[in-house]
């Protein structure tokens, strides 16, 4: 997996894709790169493109990626010259009988950054591989990023602790929400925990793929819950990138999906959560 979707690795196939116009996978190839790209397709508009994996131009100029360092002074019209470049769309899918798949670009300048949705695709290939080993109670996490099968010892259900932003940071102590998501996977996305402050403004790593600015919403965390963790992972960051009404509107509208937010509302932080939500979290 590393291999075909790390962003940070010179050699994987995402990264020669990003750095030429297209990409041939042969039939006899695992497609990790493919699926990443397929379930990324799909969020992409049901999030009416809040989640858009095509930013990664703009993740390196707002100091996110490998070669991290913050903007100093903010080039509004370097902004929006990289906006031109994002935009799934630009990234074309043509598929051959013999197997092989092909990926091209629109725009020779479009990247792809699979960040915010390799890591759940990660979780759901290892709890595929325990569950063909034929092991059928699981917990399996990278990252924050979650999916468990089964129970723990004496029959017990797994617990996942939803950790807010406080200046503690303990997890044993400072959670918002106690939750059994049962034989499904979590995500959880912030800002809290990466960004950095320039001249007293916080920019956060969640980009708005339509302003190209650091997004910095109300919201503060966003976890999802469903059926496969890729799919979780991706919409806890489109969701990042709405503020806490449009999310929890697209959340409410899509019934696979259960979410629990935490949110700023003039300084004071609320949660907010799906009706659904409710039977998962514990007392």
């Amino acid at each position: 997996i590393n291999q075909q979707v790390n962003t940070y690795d010179p050699h994987a196939l995402l990264s020669q894709f990003n750095q030429g116009t297209e990409l041939t996978i042969e039939g006899n190839e695992p497609h990790h790169f493919g699926r990443n790209l397929v379930m990324a397709r799909e969020i992409y508009k049901k999030t009416d493109g809040f989640f858009d994996p095509t930013v990664m131009p703009l993740v390196y100029y707002w100091g996110f990626g490998k070669n991290k360092k913050a903007v100093e002074e903010v080039d509004e019209k370097e902004i929006k010259k990289l906006l031109a470049y994002v935009g799934l769309d630009n990234i074309k899918i043509l598929e051959y009988k013999n197997g092989s798949t092909t990926y091209k670009k629109s725009n020779p300048k479009s990247q792809l950054d699979f960040s915010a949705i390799a890591k759940g695709y990660a979780v759901d290939q290892v709890g595929k591989f325990l569950t063909e080993k034929g092991i059928t109670n699981y917990l399996v996490e990278i990252g924050g990023e979650t999916v468990t099968k089964g129970t723990k010892q004496r029959d017990e259900a797994c617990t996942i602790g939803i950790v807010g932003p406080t200046k503690k940071m303990n997890p044993q102590q400072d959670y918002n929400a106690l939750v059994q998501i049962g034989d499904k996977a979590m995500a959880t996305s912030g800002d809290y925990l990466n960004f950095y402050e320039v001249n007293g403004k916080k920019y956060g790593h969640t980009l708005n793929p339509k302003t190209g600015y650091s997004a910095m919403s109300n919201i503060l965390s966003a976890s999802v819950v469903a059926n496969e963790c890729m799919i979780a992972d991706g919409y806890a960051t489109g969701f990042m990138a709405m503020g806490i009404d449009k999310a929890l509107e697209v959340a409410n509208a899509i019934p696979e999906l259960e979410a629990f937010f935490i949110y700023d509302d003039n300084g004071e932080t609320k949660v907010k959560y799906t009706e659904g939500m409710k039977t998962l979290i514990v007392e």
